[in-house]
């Protein structure tokens, strides 16, 4: 469930059903929000597999993000060290 709450297509739903007027802070009706209607796969084997295929792919990002993207992170860190 969290995985299709922070995809980009219910962001995009769940802006559209937020209102505000700060621009940072926005509010979404309770009531609203319980009524969201979420896709979940009906078999329990459906969503176990599911669930291990996005576990595997979210470390494969952790890594990635560690092996390629920290490090250029470090660098421009001591650069403004300098």
């Amino acid at each position: 469930m969290y995985m299709m709450l922070v995809s980009s297509a219910y962001k995009e739903k769940i802006t559209s059903m937020a209102s505000g007027t700060s621009g940072s802070m926005y509010n979404i009706p309770k009531e609203t929000f319980l009524n969201l209607q979420l896709v979940i796969p009906a078999k329990i084997d459906e969503q176990k597999q599911l669930g291990k295929i996005l576990k595997k792919i979210d470390t494969l990002i952790t890594l990635h993000q560690r092996e390629h993207i920290k490090p250029i992170l470090e660098v421009k860190r001591v650069k403004r060290n300098e």
